[in-house]
């Protein structure tokens, strides 16, 4: 997926064993949806959720209302979820690859992006923190992605065209593929103080934090966003 302006983009990952699944449950989908929603209508005028997909499906939600009142008459398994704003001055995406697997591996990663045209870092800490507050992530950070930079891989491919917010691309490279298996690999080892890649703008754990303490790396300010997270503003 690529973008013609440039986006803030902000990835929290979260690594859970197959038992911790059923944490991210119906309850989790309302409170992550609602924290966003709140957002957005305190950044930009008269905005709101107003597109929801899941697991997939095509099927849309244009109100968290009536998304909200979908998830009262059926017990789903959230393995994918996305929600835009009206003027697509943002959107989220989930996935819980757990939910996605015939056979679930031992442990596994949720991981959840967030891209907006929102500038104001502080309003952005402060999304961060209100989606911290109920459920501790172990690892992220914040970037701009640029122009032909897929958003999932991070991969910039020069030849690439652009897609709208909701489609498909048909043309993902072998490139994006390994790098997304070289990320995973890595990013299932942030709890031990992994540092998977340095951004000007990282969200690292304690352990994340004393490995770059350790390493004498360039780190400009600290701030603590919870017991276990810090944001921490770098020099690459």
């Amino acid at each position: 997926m690529y973008y013609k302006t440039e986006m803030k983009i902000i990835k929290l990952y979260k690594v859970i064993s197959s038992d911790e699944v059923i944490l991210f449950d119906m309850d989790f989908i309302r409170k992550l949806l609602t924290t966003y929603d709140n957002y957005i209508s305190a950044t930009w005028l008269n905005e709101s959720v107003s597109h929801i997909e899941i697991n997939y499906s095509g099927r849309a939600w244009k109100t968290i209302n009536s998304f909200f009142h979908y998830l009262s008459q059926h017990n789903k398994e959230i393995v994918y979820l996305s929600a835009a704003s009206k003027k697509e001055s943002t959107s989220l995406f989930y996935t819980n690859e757990l939910l996605n697997q015939i056979k679930p591996e031992c442990c596994g990663l949720i991981d959840l992006i967030i891209e907006t045209n929102n500038q104001n870092m502080e309003n952005l800490y402060s999304l961060i923190k209100n989606i911290s507050d109920f459920y501790h992530f172990d690892y992220g950070y914040c970037f701009n992605l640029k122009k032909n930079q897929d958003l999932f891989s991070e991969v910039i491919d020069k030849k690439s065209f652009i897609t709208s917010l909701f489609s498909v691309t048909s043309r993902v490279t072998s490139v994006q593929i390994e790098e997304t298996k070289r990320r995973r690999e890595v990013l299932l080892q942030v709890k031990q103080g992994v540092i998977p890649q340095i951004y000007e703008i990282n969200i690292w754990n304690n352990k994340q934090l004393e490995q770059a303490i350790k390493e004498k790396l360039f780190i400009n300010k600290t701030r603590k966003l919870n017991n276990n997270l810090n944001i921490v503003e770098c020099r690459t």
